[in-house]
Order: C-alpha cells, then structure tokens, then sequence
C-alpha cells in the first residue's frame, strides 16, 4: 500500500499553519493596537478624562465642603430668622453664598455625568464587543484616583487630616 502526498497539499498545510498559528495572533494584536488608538483618539481623549478630572473634583468639593446640615428657623412671633450650618449660626449673605457654591457644583457635576457616561457606554462596549476584557473597571478606577488626588489637595489646602462620609454616587457603583 502506498501513501502519496502531493506538493501542492504539503503547501497548503504549511500556509494554513502559518497563518493560524503566526500571522493571525499578529493580525489580532494589531487589530486591538488599532481599536485601542482609535478610542484613545476619539472617545476617551484628553477632553474627556478633562470632564471626569472636573466631575471626581466637584464630588471631592461637595463630599467635603458641601456635606454640611443647613437650617433655617423662622421665629413664630415675627422676628428675624436664624440661619444654620451644622449647628453653627451664620448669616443669610453666608448661607446664600454655601447655596450657591454647592448648587454650582452639584449642577456641573450633573452636566458633565452625562457626556462621561456617554462615552463610557461607547467605549466599554466596544472593550466587550473585540474581547478586550483588561478595560474593565479601568475608567472607575482612574475616576476613583482623581477623586482621591483631588481630596488630597482639599487636605492638604486646608491643613487638617479629617475625612467627611462621602456621598455614594453612580460613578463608583455603576459599572455600565
């Protein structure tokens, strides 16, 4: 009994082995080096770690400076009210100001949440979509460093070494 193998099936062998087990993983890498650019570029550029730089340090502000109880007690007989921060008697002009200090960062924090989220959503599921399960968690993760860098700097601006409780927001705990 006699076995013949012809050149032309030896070739094809060998090129089928080449291009599984060589060109194809080379082919993958620079299929993902190009996703990975291409993301880089357009949704998670330098604009968009801007806004979350800006969001993580408006939540820093509002978990530390913006945490505080207001009250203000009008008096049953007519007279004039007394307005309240954390127990501490302020006036109206400081009140008003406290107001609007943390609206003005509550209401860019909200604005901003939205584009972040946006391109979050684009971006994570392109990550899932070619496989690149290494980016999970990473844009939490650097948000998360923001946040920490930017309470840093509020401690160290004030000189104290207190931590407030933060308010719990969907950028740590929404993982879309």
């Amino acid at each position: 009994m006699e076995f013949t193998v012809s050149l032309s099936t030896i070739i094809t062998a060998c090129l089928g082995f080449l291009g599984v087990y060589v060109l194809m993983p080379f082919a993958l890498i620079f299929r993902d080096f190009l996703l990975i650019k291409f993301i880089e570029k357009f949704i998670l550029n330098e604009k968009f770690w801007l806004d979350v730089r800006v969001r993580e340090t408006d939540r820093a502000h509002m978990n530390h400076y913006y945490a505080r109880s207001m009250a203000v007690e009008f008096s049953t007989d007519g007279g004039t009210s007394v307005c309240k921060l954390d127990n501490e008697v302020v006036t109206h002009e400081e009140l008003h100001q406290y107001e609007s200090g943390r609206d003005f960062h509550l209401n860019r924090m909200n604005a901003i949440w939205s584009k972040i989220q946006f391109k979050n959503n684009i971006a994570m599921k392109m990550f899932k979509y070619f496989k690149l399960d290494e980016y999970e968690g990473y844009i939490s993760k650097r948000a998360q460093a923001y946040y920490d860098n930017a309470i840093a700097m509020i401690k160290l601006k004030e000189g104290d070494g207190v931590a407030s409780e933060p308010i719990a927001t969907t950028a740590t705990t929404d993982k879309k």
